[in-house]
């Protein structure tokens, strides 16, 4: 005897879900539920069309799907029938809800303690002013972009379409070596450039290829989080250097075990704001190639500079510098591209590009390609100076609203560029209880102590500047003196 399908499907017109998905879904939970047994009997798609009021054609899509699942199976002269699939829970009630599993997946105990050494929870959620770290999406050049990546589309060879260039396509590789030569001094050719999908995912490569557990690494203190997790990740033992007025602040620790990494941020110290002085860097320089360390210079906003010329990046400054050269377009356009790049030295390029191609950091070839139109054409260069003039005097309006409303709470830094700066709290409240404070008021900021590996640290808030304008920098001010002053 035929079942009477009505009974176990309701079919919701209005329901913007195509009627065959939902009378393949609610057959599907009726027999998952035990409501359809294995054995019972589906009536012909005819009579099932004329109980349910649908089309033959909508009854016949839901039984294929089903059949093709191995939900519902054919019987020469007896029709179709709910099959005895194996997994099949045991009938109950039809509001019995599907049973849970007796154990739940758990990522390994080595990880407890280590991702949330990554990017805090709540990166993707609509950022208020004054989340810190953003440049201003406003001012992405949407309509020449969009030109690009279509003719680049246009233009992709069957070739280029297939598994061809993982490790960045030879056009953008050549010219990011004419635009780093020329804009940031770095000495790099088109074949030690590895192209990778963000600045973390080549802290990621670098990571894996140069570290074995309990392997020493030096990072900034306070330092970028991002960085310490991919070390972490790699078994690294991280080894906290101060950071002053300097930077890197390393002398005392060139007596201790040496490190095979180094990382820094030369140019705008993150989260600190301050230069490298040229002093340490010949020194950094010295004391890598004399232990065999190699320096990872992550120079991820230093195309904004405020006062002067860019400052040259490290890797520039000697021809056989043990430096591996981290750039990104997250910072100076939009996170969104998904583009970041590597320069390595000559004994490392193929590696990293090999252990590139087998973790799936690629970026889509067209993308690769719109983007060395972009830099070749000078539309970055103008996208630049736009945005360089803007932020300028942001971060001019933020420095002057903390000085006038919040002078006897906050003491903020001037950084020479990029987009944030740092304040150092002078009252004995918490930073991170602060940054709880001014998220419910709707300001985002960053604890400078959540950038520590450990006590002592620094007691401040991290600021961006660029994403927002100054309309918008004067409101989260004053919200910030309510809250905190």
């Amino acid at each position: 005897m035929d079942v009477l399908l009505s009974g176990a499907v309701d079919l919701d017109r209005s329901d913007p879900a195509h009627l065959y998905v939902q009378l393949y879904r609610a057959l599907r939970e009726a027999i998952l539920l035990g409501t359809l047994k294995a054995g019972d009997r589906i009536p012909p798609s005819r009579s099932a069309a004329a109980d349910l009021g649908v089309s033959r054609k909508t009854v016949l899509a839901a039984f294929d799907q089903l059949a093709g699942e191995g939900f519902l199976e054919s019987r020469r002269g007896s029709g179709v029938h709910v099959a005895n699939w194996r997994r099949q829970i045991e009938a109950g009630p039809s509001n019995t809800p599907l049973a849970r599993p007796a154990f739940v997946l758990k990522p390994a105990g080595r990880w407890a303690g280590l991702l949330p050494e990554g990017r805090p929870d709540d990166a993707t959620a609509l950022p208020r002013a004054l989340r810190p770290g953003l440049p201003d999406l406003r001012l992405f050049p949407k309509q020449i972009w969009g030109r690009l990546l279509r003719r680049a589309n246009d233009r992709l060879s069957a070739h280029e379409r297939g598994y061809a260039y993982m490790s960045g396509h030879p056009d953008l590789k050549q010219v990011l070596c004419s635009h780093l030569a020329e804009r940031r001094l770095v000495n790099v050719e088109p074949g030690r450039i590895v192209v990778v999908s963000t600045a973390q995912g080549a802290l990621d490569l670098c990571a894996r290829l140069l570290l074995e557990p309990g392997d020493r690494v030096w990072i900034e203190e306070p330092g970028y989080r991002g960085a310490r997790a991919a070390f972490l990740f790699a078994g690294a033992e991280l080894v906290a250097v101060p950071v002053d007025e300097d930077g890197m602040n390393f002398a005392r620790f060139t007596d201790q075990p040496p490190p095979k990494i180094i990382y820094v941020t030369p140019s705008h110290q993150y989260p600190m704001g301050s230069a490298l002085s040229l002093e340490r860097r010949r020194g950094l320089l010295d004391y890598a190639a004399s232990v065999g360390a190699a320096i990872i210079e992550d120079d991820y906003d230093s195309e904004f500079q405020f006062e002067g010329r860019p400052i040259a990046a490290m890797q520039g400054l000697r021809p056989d510098a043990p430096v591996i050269y981290l750039g990104t377009l997250s910072k100076t356009v939009a996170p969104s591209l998904r583009l970041g790049y590597l320069a390595a030295p000559a004994s490392l390029a193929p590696a990293l590009e090999q252990l590139q191609n087998n973790t799936g950091q690629a970026v889509a070839t067209d993308v690769q390609i719109a983007a060395a139109a972009f830099l070749e054409d000078g539309h970055y260069a103008t996208h630049l100076r736009r945005s360089q003039r803007l932020y300028a005097g942001r971060r001019d309006a933020l420095i002057a609203g903390l000085e006038q409303h919040l002078g006897p709470v906050l003491i903020p830094s001037r950084p020479v560029g990029g987009v944030q700066l740092a304040a150092r709290i002078k009252t004995e409240m918490p930073d991170v209880e602060a940054v709880r404070h001014l998220y419910e008021a709707g300001v985002e900021t960053r604890a400078l102590s959540d950038l520590c590996c450990g006590p002592p640290c620094r007691n401040g808030l991290l600021l961006g500047f660029a994403a927002w304008s100054e309309t918008e920098i004067e409101k989260a001010v004053r919200i910030m003196a309510q809250c905190l002053a």
